[in-house]
């Protein structure tokens, strides 16, 4: 799962400052986002023995300038782990997925959003 934001928007103002305080400036407010939606994954995850929801959380933030989005999920080099979510997303010939990236990110984009507006709001005062 990731949250993609469009933040054309606000090139101005973030073409007034250098371009490293503005990619910080994004990946601060891109993490507090990617907060929101692996806490949601966490509550939506099947537990099973526990290995697969405490392995989720931030995979990496990839793009560059304002075309940047970060990628949550299931954060392991286990690849037993990332099989078991898998199926649990998706299923198999036996089993039906359960979706639960997927309800997890309806639950929580509107929430994701307005953090990541309210960590851009506050960077950007003054």
């Amino acid at each position: 799962m990731g949250l993609d934001i469009n933040f054309r928007d606000l090139r101005g103002r973030l073409d007034t400052m250098s371009k490293k305080v503005a990619k910080k400036t994004l990946d601060t407010a891109l993490e507090a986002g990617g907060e929101v939606l692996v806490e949601s994954m966490k509550t939506t995850v099947p537990v099973d023995t526990g290995d697969l929801k405490e392995s989720l959380g931030k995979i990496k933030i990839q793009g560059s300038n304002l075309d940047r989005k970060i990628l949550t999920g299931i954060a392991t080099e286990d690849r037993d782990i990332i099989e078991r979510g898998y199926y649990q997303e998706y299923g198999h010939s036996r089993m039906v997925g359960k979706k639960w990236m997927k309800a997890a990110e309806r639950q929580s984009k509107v929430d994701a959003v307005k953090a990541v507006a309210n960590s851009l709001s506050e960077q950007l005062k003054g």
